[in-house]
């Protein structure tokens, strides 16, 4: 896994604990937060507080379409190297998306951007840190589908962004273990 991967996943983890945390809960009685007419009003509880799910690994990319469905994406760790994870959250609770069967693979997820409740895009990479694959994933309200046009690089796609008519996915090619280019 390459060094700036770890620092995101930093960066990620203490944004989504912050956010987490103004999430928590309504301020005490008494507290500046709490008292009429004060400058700085309690926060309403916007989400689940924080949580983890019991799966060892990092997540680096969240998206939502509501607050009763959202995905966060990242990777598992396993002994011999990352695999792909999916998380999905229903309004109650957090579950892994295991379909189609590239998310329990190996490699990992970078980012992803949700359009609407039927429209929604991951990306990332499989394979091994050696041997590094694009990935692309689409949802349609229904499932998880595997893009393979384009098809898949020697590479990894890093962030993604979409709207109803179009999107972009930008990352790294380094076929065949040579120097990284930009990947568009």
């Amino acid at each position: 896994m390459r060094i700036f991967s770890l620092a995101r996943i930093a960066v990620v983890s203490g944004v989504c604990l912050a956010l987490a945390g103004l999430a928590a809960g309504p301020a005490r009685a008494g507290s500046p937060a709490a008292m009429p007419g004060s400058l700085t009003q309690a926060m309403p509880a916007a989400g689940p507080a924080a949580a983890y799910h019991g799966i060892r690994g990092g997540l680096t990319g969240v998206g939502t379409a509501s607050a009763s469905n959202a995905w966060a994406v990242g990777y598992a760790v396993s002994r011999v190297s990352p695999k792909v994870l999916m998380l999905h959250w229903n309004g109650r609770a957090w579950s892994r998306v295991a379909r189609p069967g590239v998310l329990t693979g190996r490699g990992q997820l970078n980012a992803i951007t949700v359009v609407s409740a039927d429209d929604a895009w991951a990306a990332g990479y499989t394979g091994t840190s050696t041997s590094q694959r694009t990935l692309l994933l689409h949802w349609n309200g229904k499932a998880w589908s595997q893009v393979t046009s384009p098809a898949p690089i020697a590479g990894a796609l890093n962030a993604v962004t979409a709207t109803a008519t179009s999107g972009w996915a930008v990352g790294d090619v380094h076929p065949g273990g040579a120097s990284y280019s930009p990947l568009i």
